[in-house]
C-alpha cells in the first residue's frame, strides 16, 4: 500500500496492526487506487504482506465493514463498496410543490417528488400507497390524542431491481380532508402535485413547514428492506405542515440510510437592516 498524502490522513493515534492495515486500504480507496467492485487483499494476502496474524487481518477486514467501505464476506471476497444513488431531501422541493398547485394536471404529472429526489423517472419505478385510519397517540405528538387521522405510507422501489428508493409516512386529520372523498382513497395515488395540491382541493394552504432531522441505528427490518451495509445509520426527518392560522394539517416521517441521503437547504435571507 502507498503512503498517504497530506490531504488523506492516517488515523492520528498509536495504531494497532489491524488499524494500520485498515488505514492503508481506506486511503487506497479514497485515492481511487481501489475502485468500486475491486477486491481488497484477502486475509492470507494481508498476513503475508504485513507479517501479522490472521486474527489481526480479520480485525482489519471488520474495521472496513464497520466503515461501510466494503461489501461481501461470509465466504465471499470483500469488494470495495459501490456507493448507492443519492436521495435528495430539500426544502426547495416544498417550494416547487406549492408553486405548482395552480398548474394544469398534465403539467403536474410530468415530474414529481421521485424525479426531484432521485433523478429516476416514475416510469422506471413502482409506487405503493397504503392508507389506514388511526387515532393520534404519543407517536404522533403533533395532534391531540384521539384525533382521527389518515395514515399514508408511501414506498417506491426500482422496478427492475426491487431496490427501495424512497419511504415515508404522513398523517392528515380526517376532519380536514373528508370534504374531498378522493383524498381518502389510496387508489387515487400517486396524486399529481403532491400533498399541497391535495390539501388545496379542500381549501387548505400550507404556510409553514418544519423538519427535525435526527440520526439513529437502523432496525433489523430497515437493514433488510434498504439492503444496508454495516456501519450505516438511518436519518429520520419528522415534519410538520401548518396553515396560516398555525393549525397542523399534515405530519410526516421520512427515513433514509445516511449513505444515500443528501440534505440540501435553500433559504433566501432578508436584507440586513
Amino acid at each position: 500500500m502507498t503512503t498517504p498524502s497530506e490531504h488523506i490522513a492516517q488515523t492520528p493515534v498509536d495504531r494497532p496492526g489491524w488499524l494500520r492495515i485498515a488505514d492503508d486500504i481506506r486511503i487506497a480507496i479514497e485515492r481511487g487506487e481501489l475502485g468500486p467492485g475491486d477486491p481488497i487483499p484477502s486475509l492470507g494476502e494481508l498476513v503475508d504482506t504485513y507479517g501479522v496474524s490472521q486474527g489481526t487481518a480479520r480485525q482489519a477486514h471488520n474495521s472496513l465493514r464497520t466503515q461501510a467501505l466494503v461489501t461481501g464476506g461470509q465466504g465471499k471476497r470483500l469488494l470495495v463498496r459501490t456507493p448507492p444513488p443519492k436521495i435528495t431531501f430539500s426544502n426547495a422541493a416544498l417550494i416547487k410543490e406549492k408553486q405548482s398547485i395552480h398548474l394544469p394536471e398534465e403539467i403536474r404529472r410530468r415530474s414529481g417528488h421521485l424525479e426531484d429526489t432521485t433523478g429516476i423517472s416514475i416510469r422506471d419505478a413502482t409506487f405503493t400507497a397504503t392508507y389506514t385510519r388511526i387515532v393520534a397517540d404519543d407517536t404522533v405528538p403533533e395532534y391531540d390524542p384521539g384525533t382521527p387521522l389518515l395514515q399514508r405510507e408511501y414506498e417506491t422501489v426500482e422496478t427492475a431491481t426491487g431496490r427501495r428508493l424512497a419511504w415515508s409516512t404522513s398523517f392528515l386529520p380526517i376532519s380536514i380532508i373528508e370534504a374531498n372523498p378522493k383524498l381518502l382513497d389510496q387508489d387515487e395515488e400517486p396524486w399529481p402535485g403532491g400533498t399541497q395540491h391535495q390539501l388545496s382541493t379542500v381549501g387548505v394552504e400550507v404556510a409553514h413547514n418544519e423538519d427535525t432531522i435526527t440520526a439513529r441505528a437502523p432496525t433489523t427490518i430497515e437493514i433488510k428492506r434498504w439492503e444496508m451495509d454495516p456501519g450505516i445509520p438511518i436519518l429520520r426527518a419528522a415534519g410538520c405542515m401548518s396553515d396560516p392560522t398555525g393549525r397542523v394539517v399534515c405530519a410526516t416521517r421520512v427515513a433514509w440510510p445516511a449513505d444515500r441521503a443528501e440534505l440540501r437547504f435553500v433559504l433566501d435571507l432578508p436584507k440586513a437592516q
